[in-house]
């Protein structure tokens, strides 16, 4: 903890320390234009690389190493996603680009903008998402493929796995809430040149959206890369996840997304525009 607190703020404030004052300035008072260094990258390629020689080397071992090896590869995974966030919300919003353009109007049109422009803030956003579907794939293919007969045993397994969904959902949640809390002079300054407050409501739907995509889409293959060759070896295969569970893990993160997105979204509106423009929001 202590290492990787200061760690962080070494990095930060390096970076930091070597913008300059007029650069710093214009940055804080526009959001967006964040550029993504290769070295985190490449970091996110080694975390991938982990974890793939992880599962290797659980397949080949004993059973018993396999099944303790499990989390340690998810969280290898879900490195490689938060470190690869940027480039994953960038890549999921260009696929969803032309549909969103088509369908969506001015709204569709400001959430493909902005996605691309908040690539680095949308990647802190996607990595819980990730976390929660990743945990729940892995915990409830556990859970539905144990084939214990103990009732307590299944109970603990159904407990544990709300505990961790519950955990990274919270999360989620207060990553999600300060990302939107933050866009307060954005929105003002959208309402004061036009827009109509259904636009921006459906622009951070739109987003959100996006959001969900990449967060459960990654997550969900995170899950199936460490539960498809690992569950088989410990005899709980993904196969035996049923597709209730599925349907519950992907509604819970869509409604992760819209409910801390959009209860924020629903106070800033109550602000005057003016006033927004003129202060941060609390």
């Amino acid at each position: 903890m202590v290492v990787c607190s200061q760690l962080a703020g070494l990095v930060a404030g390096w970076r930091a320390s070597r913008t300059r004052p007029s650069a710093a300035l214009a940055e804080s008072a526009v959001q967006g234009g964040e550029h993504v260094g290769m070295l985190r990258g490449v970091a996110s390629l080694v975390a991938l690389a982990a974890g793939v020689v992880l599962t290797v080397v659980a397949v080949e071992g004993p059973v018993e190493n396999a099944s303790q090896t499990i989390p340690l590869v998810l969280l290898c995974h879900l490195a490689a996603i938060g470190l690869a966030g940027p480039w994953i919300g960038r890549c999921v919003s260009a696929l969803c680009a032309p549909l969103l353009r088509a369908s969506g109007g001015a709204p569709g049109e400001l959430a493909v903008a902005g996605t691309r422009a908040r690539a680095r803030r949308l990647s802190a956003a996607i990595t819980p998402v990730a976390l929660v579907t990743a945990f729940a794939v892995a915990e409830l293919t556990t859970a539905t493929g144990s084939g214990t007969d103990s009732a307590a045993d299944r109970w603990g397994e159904v407990f544990l796995t709300l505990v961790v969904v519950s955990f990274g959902g919270l999360v989620a949640a207060n990553t999600l809430v300060m990302l939107a809390l933050e866009r307060l002079r954005e929105f003002s300054l959208l309402r004061v040149v036009g827009a109509r407050r259904w636009q921006i409501v459906q622009t951070v739907a739109t987003e959100g959206a996006i959001i969900t995509l990449a967060g459960v889409g990654t997550g969900a293959a995170a899950g199936c890369a460490v539960m498809l060759p690992l569950g088989a070896r410990t005899g709980t295969p993904l196969s035996g996840l049923p597709g209730w569970a599925w349907l519950a893990v992907a509604l819970f993160g869509a409604a992760l997304v819209a409910v801390s997105s959009g209860a924020p979204l629903l106070r800033m509106l109550r602000v005057r525009p003016m006033d927004g423009l003129t202060r941060h929001a609390h």
